[in-house]
Formats: structure tokens, sequence, C-alpha cells
């Protein structure tokens, strides 16, 4: 998953969000054809992981997380200058765990979910 950091490098959907809905996808996903309350339920749990994460960092977006557009040079520097990916990104990272471990009641132990 780690080209979904930085918003898949374009500064758009927060990689932490994107992991955390594949985790959903991946422990309640549809996966059968015709399976409409799968999906449903599956769609009712990314929309209130997402809104639960953008409550806690403001948005959903990488660059509105951020406050800075990676993609732009002059911002990537002011983004590693004041040490974001280090402080912002790692916190988003943290409360994505912590809402899916939540949600799904999951138990987030080493890169994986159990």
């Amino acid at each position: 998953a780690t080209g979904f950091g930085g918003g898949m490098r374009r500064a758009e959907v927060c990689g932490a969000v994107t992991g955390a809905i594949m985790a959903i996808g991946l422990k309640i996903g549809h996966s059968v054809e015709g399976d409409n309350t799968t999906k449903t339920h599956a769609y009712e749990t990314t929309k209130q992981f997402e809104s639960r994460f953008e409550l806690l960092n403001g948005s959903i977006i990488c660059r509105n997380i951020l406050r800075y557009d990676l993609t732009k040079p002059e911002e990537l520097a002011i983004i590693r200058e004041k040490g974001l990916f280090d402080t912002v990104c790692t916190k988003a990272i943290a409360d994505a765990v912590a809402l899916i471990e939540e949600i799904l009641g999951l138990e987030v132990k080493s890169g994986s979910v159990c």
C-alpha cells in the first residue's frame, strides 16, 4: 500500500484513508454478485469511517490535511522542512488505524489486518 501515500502521490485521497477502505473491503466487502445487502453495509461502513476520519483531520484529501500540495515542488519543500510527513501524516495513519479497529472490531498489528 506504499503507493497510496501522499494521495497516490497526487495529493488526492489520503493514503491512510485509502488503506482503511481496503481493510473495510477485505473484512466485509461485497464478493457475491447480486448481494446488495453486503455491498450496502460496506458502503455505509466506508461512509462512517470517512466521516469520522474527516472530523479528526479536517478532510480526507491529502493536500487539505497537510495544508500544502505535495505535487508542487515549492510546497513539497515546505512539507519536508516543517516535518509534516512525520507529524501530520503519522497522526492521520494512527487515526485511521484506531477507527478501523473500532469500527470493524479488529486489532491491527505490524502492518496487517488481523
